[in-house]
């Protein structure tokens, strides 16, 4: 029904929108769904009290969803102190109300996406800040690209929107629309009616918001083109002078020169005046490339033809503002502490990961460890520096210290140095999330994959970010991919590999005799799609032999290894030392790279290969093991503990 309702709104075939609205609005299914996203959330109520918890509470209400009389409560104000002394309202609604705005929002959101600016990011299916700051760096990056930039900032936007405006232009039912807009808010028990803004916090705010500011980018190319028709790829491809770039009420507009840029303001101005809203003055300026400008927490800047971005300084001063806050004012245990301080690290490393932030990461980790062992001393001003250490912090294998759990050394404080930094594939602008569901679908898996998130994780680690064919890095401005290859334990497992590599990779097939003649070739190249025997199954007891070693060197002569596998190698293995090393489907190789070893010498005249256990490459030390845990009974409990951590230790480090 989203898609129809899509297609009937690039049409502007305002009887087709209603009827597909009303279809929604009425289904079952969409009632449902409004109140699962509701309950699916730990929001707090609004001024009724009201909270839905059982099955039968959500179908009830599900069932009572209905525009037939309905008229919306005030919300409850709440109000934020932000840290730049500023305050921040927020409307909390009652169950009911975010029901309905969530339920009517279904219907709105298609026609929002199908009428919205091609390059507005903020609140919008698949769309992200990560995708405005790509087609920034593109709009500005290159020989010919525009030097000019206007950045307006929409003062309290959400606050002065005309309601006016608002009913006249927003294609849903007018009673309905009024009920959301007009319902007031209670302080502290007093009725507070409005007449302008919308709710920050309510459900479709955001789609409202985003409603008002479109169209601005074809206002401006009207403007400037006296009405021609724009190709919206010369936005991209030829630096168009009026290339708009929106996230939320933050606007960036190119131009080619000064004067331009300052039209793009007036121009701007005006149109928002007729929808209630003005510029800030404080935040809204012109300024060149060369000077360098921030737009949604990042700073832009441009060298050799290429636009650079970093966190601004403002937003890392908030975050170590807001992290020395926690650390220093913490008054619960250890591990919920390291767990609040991951946790922010996390928020800030995932939205500033896809720029150069390395310098910036390596600065804060520095930053957090000395609050870290400020603390330390303030709680132990007796002790000295080792002791401490001793106590809260444990070295490791690279010679830095992480603070961390003293019976639990896995939990600990991240470091931001070792977030992994990613490129970002931007949308594509001319795409509909309601009718171009493969398109999403499959940008979705990719996005997964180039983070290194979710069961791509394990796979990075395991394979140390290297490719499973060339085995070189993995660095961070090439493509990853995902492919399977044939498994031993299993059918199928996943690696990563270098995109170039997944195109050049060649597939072996190993043969007694070598060809003599074309037909020969032609016999075994028949043969690949049914063979006999899988690679794999010829390889397995090879596989098995080093699965059940633990020996840290062994070596084999090709006699014994044709005896383990109980079949004659290739002629290739006594002639080229490429056999032993290539990496690939069914390989030879993966019998002992999938346990953990690797080749340190191959002498085919001798006709050996010797076998290196791999040690994750990291620095190895011996271990001491207190004589009360070695020589003597412990409690049980402790005994469970310590085998469920010396598993895990097994685990992480491949031992």
């Amino acid at each position: 029904m989203q898609e129809a309702l899509s297609k009937s709104a690039y049409s502007h075939n305002m009887s087709l929108i209603e009827k597909w609205q009303k279809k929604i609005v009425y289904s079952l299914e969409a009632k449902v769904l409004a109140v699962r996203h509701v309950c699916g959330t730990a929001a707090t109520t609004g001024v009724d009290g009201i909270k839905w918890h059982t099955p039968h509470e959500k179908m009830s209400a599900a069932l009572s969803l209905t525009s037939k009389g309905y008229t919306a409560m005030p919300s409850r104000m709440l109000i934020i102190k932000c840290s730049n002394g500023k305050e921040r309202r927020i409307h909390i609604d009652t169950y009911y109300d975010r029901a309905m705005q969530a339920l009517y929002s279904f219907a709105l959101d298609p026609i929002s996406e199908s009428w919205a600016d091609r390059k507005s990011f903020a609140f919008r299916k698949g769309r992200s800040t990560y995708d405005a700051n790509e087609y920034v760096k593109m709009a500005l990056s290159g020989e010919d690209a525009p030097e000019w930039v206007f950045i307006g900032d929409v003062k309290q936007c959400y606050e002065h929107i005309s309601h006016e405006w608002v009913l006249n232009h927003i294609p849903l039912p007018q009673g309905i629309l009024e009920q959301f807009l007009a319902a007031g808010y209670v302080v502290s028990g007093d009725l507070f009616p409005v007449d302008t803004g919308v709710a920050i916090g309510s459900v479709i705010a955001p789609i409202i918001a985003n409603m008002v500011l479109d169209g601005l980018q074809d206002y401006i190319y009207d403007k400037l083109y006296n009405g021609r028709k724009i190709v919206y790829p010369l936005d991209d491809v030829d630096f168009a002078d009026g290339n708009m770039i929106r996230y939320a009420d933050d606007i960036l507009i190119t131009a080619r020169s000064r004067e331009n840029a300052e039209k793009f303001r007036i121009w701007t101005e005006d149109f928002l005046k007729e929808r209630g809203l003005i510029l800030s003055e404080e935040k809204s300026k012109t300024v060149h490339i060369s000077e360098g400008f921030d737009f949604v927490s990042r700073h832009y800047a441009k060298h050799n033809n290429h636009v650079y971005a970093y966190p601004t300084q403002r937003s890392v001063d908030r975050f170590k503002s807001n992290a020395s806050e926690t650390i220093y004012n913490h008054t619960g245990s250890q591990k919920s502490l390291i767990k609040t301080i991951n946790r922010k690290i996390d928020g800030w490393c995932s939205y500033h990961k896809v720029e150069e932030s390395a310098d910036v990461f390596r600065h804060l980790d520095v930053y957090i460890k000395t609050i870290l062992l400020d603390v330390c001393k303030q709680k132990h001003p007796k002790w000295d520096m080792d002791k401490t250490l001793g106590k809260y912090w444990y070295q490791e294998y690279d010679g830095t210290y992480s603070y961390a759990l003293p019976e639990r050394r896995d939990i600990k404080v991240k470091r931001l140095s070792d977030t992994i930094l990613t490129t970002h594939k931007a949308v594509k602008t001319n795409v509909n999330p309601y009718i171009d569901f493969e398109y999403y679908e499959i940008r979705e898996a990719k996005k997964d994959i180039q983070n290194v998130v979710g069961k791509y994780k394990p796979i990075w680690e395991r394979q140390n970010g290297c490719c499973y064919y060339c085995g070189k890095p993995i660095l961070r401005d090439e493509t990853k991919e995902i492919i399977e290859i044939a498994g031993v334990i299993r059918k199928y497992c996943e690696v990563y590999v270098h995109e170039i590599c997944m195109y050049c990779s060649v597939d072996y097939v190993d043969v007694v005799e070598l060809p003599d003649t074309i037909q020969d070739v032609a016999d075994i190249v028949a043969n690949m799609n049914t063979p006999q025997i899988s690679i794999s199954q010829k390889y397995l007891p090879l596989y098995n032999y080093f699965r059940a070693s633990s020996t840290s060197v062994i070596k084999l002569s090709f006699e014994k290894i044709e005896e383990i596998i109980g079949g004659k190698l290739s002629r290739v293995a006594y002639t080229r030392r490429e056999f032993w090393f290539r990496r690939g489907l069914n390989t030879i190789s993966q019998c002992w790279l999938d346990n953990g070893y690797y080749i340190t010498d191959v002498d085919l005249k001798k006709e050996r290969v010797t076998f290196q256990l791999e040690v994750t490459n990291k620095k190895t030390v011996n271990v001491d093991i207190p004589d009360c845990i070695a020589n003597r009974r412990i409690p049980a409990e402790a005994k469970y503990e310590l085998e469920n951590y010396y598993q895990y230790l097994i685990k992480k480090y491949r031992l």
